[in-house]
């Protein structure tokens, strides 16, 4: 049964009888309860007004405690001291309460009871005060008017309230029944108008909205399920399904895959709403220029887009993709800033693509995002279009993929050791573990593969690798010759992105024995982290465990003090783009000394990587650096090797 047909027969006649009958004992719940509700407030008045009337007996137990004192000093003969203030505080209180009584009678109609009883306490208490006065001199005649008085003020008290009670409870129950048949002729009245006026209102609407429900519901999802909603592109979902009916009528056609460059800075400096404006300016900009082409734009995902135009020819492609470039030269006006925005172009013809692999929807959006990490690679905001030499790219990078895993298993990626040694012995105390791939006897420049593993993801499973096989090895030389060299092992920004981080470290911590405070973990400066509130968490979480975080190629990438002051590490490694100019200019001198300086008040350890000669060593010295690493100190070398060869250099005894 569809949703129509529901619809139709809640509005047929049965339907609406029902509906009116669940109505009705609705509206009956809701009175009864109000009904109960006015019962209870009824309730709640009479018992306050009883708590007010209280104050008259209330006043009848201090005129008591007055009684008492002063027949204590009868039988002493006088009034001593402390029966004199026992009497005074009994006093100020019996005034309290009268003046609690005269309140509670004031709002109540006029009664000649009351105003006597207002009277005799009003004579009570200047009784008091004259004897007070008086030093209670008398107290035998004092005595006996407070018990005159007392008996007068308790007959006509009772007298009073007894009338009070039974005039409060008739008042009460004549207002109660009114309130009952008033509300009960409200609910009736308005359940009889909402009867007529429902009735009319479902027979004269019914039909129109019904119908005007359906088309909004079913335009809605339509939308929603084929289009972005804050840009009005085209989705995935739409972009999918056209390309591939292209596909089936076997139009020649191109992909192109936009990411826009540093749109998460923009979200982080400007906020959301500035990153959404920038999303929307892309998106106007891109429909625009691939309609000139016959094509139409999409976004897919975040602040990725996706363009599909009806055409292969490279001189036509790369006519759009300068056109695109073009456009965004214009900066985004956004609350009086202007906001730069650059994108970097991934290219996808459809004839090149059937090159690699068979032609498909899948294999198109795999090439063409292949090409766009060659855009950002090479530089960022510029376009790639797939030829023959990203096409050999393409399949060796295919096939480092399907090699590097079986690489892991048969023990091929390798851990190369360089020395770390502090610059005024020169006397090493840890390595950096760094990865080889011996593949069939050749060693695979790191440039080669860390790239794919990153870009593929596999990059966390061979980061682990090499921090295992670096953890083991350096624990069982420490155990075996006495040493405690530390080790440090490079982690990529991705883990930071899983979660899983601490819990791994703590695993390779416990299985290889390693002293935790002899691992470090180095984040690579050149990747911005997703979200600096996590990192700082899981830094700290990793400091539980004992380890130490470095700052890695600090200087290659996006440099800052805030960087740097957010990260809270506990080294810094200088990149060597700081440190070759260090020799002939002093602004190469000045901005170093400036970096090593911070680092050291933010009690940071700084190690300078790239020192290849004595000159530069000792520069780093004069400008208070006390850590280095470099080609001047030993190349990278098998973990094993180096291990030996610094051992034997300070007279170890390496055979035991």
């Amino acid at each position: 049964m569809t949703f129509r047909d529901l619809v139709k027969q809640a509005l047929s006649k049965p339907g609406l009888t029902l509906g009116f009958a669940f109505l009705a004992a609705c509206f009956l719940t809701i009175s009864g309860y109000f009904i109960r509700q006015y019962d209870d407030f009824v309730r709640q008045r009479t018992t306050f007004l009883g708590l007010n009337m209280r104050e008259g007996f209330v006043a009848l137990s201090d005129l008591q405690r007055i009684n008492l004192i002063v027949l204590e000093a009868i039988r002493a003969g006088e009034m001593d001291p402390d029966q004199a203030t026992r009497l005074d505080r009994a006093t100020d209180f019996l005034f309290v309460r009268a003046n609690a009584f005269h309140k509670s009678v004031a709002s109540q109609p006029s009664s000649t009871g009351a105003e006597s009883v207002m009277n005799l306490m009003d004579e009570v208490i200047v009784l008091l005060d004259t004897a007070k006065l008086d030093d209670y001199g008398d107290v035998q005649d004092l005595s006996h008017h407070l018990i005159s008085l007392t008996d007068e003020i308790r007959r006509l008290l009772f007298v009073f309230l007894d009338e009070q009670r039974r005039a409060q409870q008739a008042l009460v129950t004549a207002q109660s029944d009114q309130l009952r048949r008033q509300t009960l002729f409200l609910t009736g009245t308005l359940f009889f108008l909402i009867l007529v006026a429902g009735t009319a209102l479902l027979l004269l609407l019914r039909e129109s909205r019904l119908r005007r429900s359906i088309v909004e519901a079913e335009s809605r999802a339509q939308y929603l399920a084929y289009y972005d909603s804050l840009t009005g592109l085209p989705n995935r979902a739409q972009f999918q399904d056209r390309v591939l009916q292209d596909l089936e009528n076997k139009r020649p056609l191109s992909i192109f895959f936009v990411d826009l460059d540093n749109f998460k800075g923009i979200n982080d400096s400007q906020g959301h709403a500035a990153g959404d404006e920038v999303l929307r300016f892309v998106a106007r900009q891109l429909a625009t220029q691939v309609q000139a082409f016959d094509g139409y734009a999409a976004r897919i995902a975040g602040d990725e887009f996706a363009l599909f135009v009806p055409e292969t020819d490279e001189e036509r492609l790369t006519l759009l993709a300068d056109a695109i470039m073009e456009s965004m030269q214009v900066p985004v006006e956004f609350e009086g800033e202007s906001l730069d925005v650059g994108l970097s172009l991934g290219i996808a013809p459809s004839d090149r693509v059937v090159e690699s692999l068979p032609l498909g929807f899948e294999s198109l959006c795999r090439i063409a995002d292949f090409c766009l990490y060659a855009s950002k690679t090479s530089g960022r905001n510029q376009y790639t279009i797939f030829d023959s030499e990203l096409n050999e790219q393409f399949v060796a990078r295919r096939a480092i993929l399907t090699e590097l895993s079986e690489a892991m298993k048969w023990g091929e990626i390798e851990a190369w050791f360089q020395p770390k040694v502090s610059l005024e012995t020169e006397a090493v105390f840890g390595f950096e573990a760094l990865c080889r791939w011996n593949r069939g006897g050749t060693l695979v420049p790191p440039n080669e593969f860390i790239p794919v593993a990153e870009a593929s993801g596999s990059i966390i499973e061979l980061d682990l690798y090499m921090m295992r096989e670096a953890c083991r090895i350096v624990s069982a030389w420490n155990r075996s010759v006495g040493t405690e060299y530390s080790v440090s092992v490079n982690l990529s920004a991705t883990h930071f992105r899983s979660g899983s981080i601490v819990e791994s470290v703590a695993r390779v911590l416990r299985d290889t024995g390693l002293t935790p405070r002899l691992l470090t973990l180095e984040i690579t400066e050149t990747v911005q982290l997703v979200n600096w509130d996590v990192v700082r968490d899981i830094f700290a979480q990793l400091r539980k465990l004992g380890c130490r975080i470095s700052i890695d190629d600090f200087g290659s990438g996006y440099s800052s003090l805030a960087y740097l002051r957010a990260m809270q590490a506990d080294e810094l490694k200088i990149d060597r783009s700081l440190v070759q100019e260090i020799e002939t200019s002093d602004e190469a001198r000045h901005v170093l000394s400036s970096v090593i300086e911070l680092a050291h008040s933010l009690n940071m350890r700084v190690i300078v990587e790239g020192v290849e000669s004595e000159d530069q060593s000792d520069i780093l010295s004069s400008l208070g650096c006390i850590y280095g690493q470099g080609f001047l100190f030993g190349r990278p070398m098998p973990a094993k090797s180096a291990l030996a060869r610094y051992a034997a250099s300070v007279g170890l005894d390496i055979a035991s």
